[in-house]
């Protein structure tokens, strides 16, 4: 019997001033258990200026399959899309410099491709603090928890491979890039979120598999996660100004909790009732907050995170939704934005 022939998969590892976590993820895909002769690695670099090049070249010397490529633009689209457009793997897996892949997971991606034909499958991500400080691990707690991060179920889980709209860090079939295009250059953040909806706008199918495990290191620095939150925010509005509509409610929640409360702040100058209907919103929130503290207390059995995660899911969610009111103001005086909102909902 005829055994069944390894597909060549392409790995795209996009790079930028890295040098702490880059060596961590080169190494985790070589490491892994899939044949080597059937791998390439493209590490795609935006001309770092610290030491993550020299890691990268001390890799490319050791192993043949790992490619340095340049990127000019040093955005994660265009990095990604370099990639593409250099692997000849007929499975590409857009990866992150921040994160590290278990060993059988490109096997498994391969698995649940083929068995579910679906045409793009990505893992559950498991969250892991950059710093291993108290606040640093209540962050990535936040994160991974329903009540900060809403339903999006590669970052909360799930139990039994399951349909979604999108995922993240995930393997493509590359006939997939035939089909729909490569990513959006023109957005700095959600150019993933953008080409799944092109891809299921196609009929292509994506999956969220339980079985495939990626470890991420999301930034856990008080001053990075507040900007964080307000560049996630602002590029889930912002690509409205290019005729891109694809936030979900989750997406959009955290603008409608920050609008909510300024336009019922300023009408309490007129009608003063309205700064009570402001505070009961706040209150709601913050026993919200507090439950869902509690809640992920117990789980991690950690009592402290019953202080410290109402201010962590605050701080996110408010510095989030500024940053989405602030794309959605650029959003309404670009052209591009009233031609979609014609094209998309009236025409």
């Amino acid at each position: 019997m005829e055994s069944k022939k390894v597909p060549v998969v392409s790995a795209v590892i996009p790079c930028l001033n890295e040098e702490k976590y880059i060596g961590d993820c080169i190494a985790s895909v070589v490491e892994s258990d899939f044949p080597k002769d059937s791998l390439e690695i493209f590490v795609v670099d935006g001309l770092s200026s610290d030491s993550s090049r020299d890691v990268i070249n001390k890799y490319c010397e050791g192993y043949d399959n790992v490619i340095l490529i340049d990127n000019p633009k040093k955005i994660l689209a265009a990095a990604w899309n370099l990639g593409i457009k250099h692997a000849r793997g007929d499975i590409i897996i857009a990866m992150n410099a921040h994160a590290k892949i278990e060993p059988d997971y490109i096997k498994s991606c391969l698995k649940y491709l083929d068995e579910y034909e679906a045409d793009c499958v990505g893992p559950v991500i498991v969250t892991h603090p950059q710093d291993e400080t108290l606040i640093g691990k209540t962050i990535a707690t936040a994160m991974s928890h329903p009540f900060g991060v809403g339903n999006s179920k590669f970052r909360t889980g799930v139990k039994k491979p399951t349909w979604v709209d999108t995922v993240h860090l995930c393997a493509y079939k590359k006939e997939v890039f035939d089909k729909v295009g490569v990513y959006n250059e023109e957005l700095i953040r959600s150019q993933d979120i953008e080409l799944h909806m092109r891809l299921k706008r196609a009929g292509g199918k994506i999956l969220l598999a339980p079985g495939i495990t990626i470890h991420y290191y999301t930034r856990t620095n008080p001053k990075g996660f507040i900007r964080y939150g307000f560049i996630n925010g602002y590029w889930v509005t912002r690509p409205y100004c290019f005729g891109a509509f694809m936030a979900g409610l989750r997406h959009l929640v955290p603008l409608f909790f920050v609008l909510s409360i300024l336009l019922l702040c300023i009408g309490s100058f007129w009608i003063a009732e309205l700064e009570f209907l402001a505070i009961f919103i706040l209150i709601l929130y913050g026993l919200a907050a507090f439950a869902a503290a509690i809640h992920a207390a117990i789980t991690q059995k950690r009592a402290i995170y019953i202080v410290l995660l109402p201010f962590i899911f605050a701080s996110y969610h408010i510095t989030y939704g500024f940053g989405a009111l602030y794309g959605m103001v650029k959003a309404i005086f670009s052209k591009r934005f009233w031609l979609g909102v014609y094209s998309t909902y009236i025409k």
